[in-house]
């Protein structure tokens, strides 16, 4: 059930950092946070803190200069944990650390959100030029889930 509920909080962590929400929707916003809290349920995932690939799935990386190890750049979608068995690992744009050289990696890594079956892909870019993600078509979508057109 709480897999089910996910998307709704999403939902709301986006009206929050996006809009400005009236009372009411903030007193409901409230409840639902305190009967999540109530079962143990507990959010996750800043800006700034350690990259950790068993808590956080990687969407993107994004060269930061600054960066001297993996660090949280962005957080898309909240994680959710009971205890220490994650729910749902929370999806974030991760600044890379400097390689040996003290350049930044160029390499560019998208994990691709379940759609019609299509797992994760690994895409390298070797420029700095921003990345635009392609179109999805229905034909893309079943090749790269395996099936044949």
């Amino acid at each position: 059930m709480l897999t089910a509920l996910l998307p709704a909080l999403d939902d709301i962590d986006r009206i929050r950092e996006n809009s400005e929400m009236d009372d009411s929707f903030k007193a409901v916003a409230a409840k639902i946070d305190k009967a999540f809290e109530k079962f143990g349920v507990e959010k996750f995932g800043e800006k700034g803190e350690d990259f950790d690939p068993t808590k956080h799935e990687a969407i993107l990386h994004k060269p930061d200069a600054d960066a001297d190890k993996e660090t949280v750049d962005t957080v898309v979608e909240a994680g959710y944990r009971i205890g220490d068995r994650v729910i749902r690992a929370a999806r974030v744009v991760v600044a890379p650390r400097k390689t040996d050289n003290g350049q930044l990696a160029n390499e560019l890594t998208l994990s691709w959100l379940p759609l019609a079956g299509a797992g994760s892909r690994r895409l390298t870019e070797w420029s700095n030029t921003e990345y635009k993600p392609p179109s999805v078509s229905l034909r893309s979508t079943a090749l790269a889930s395996g099936s044949q057109p």
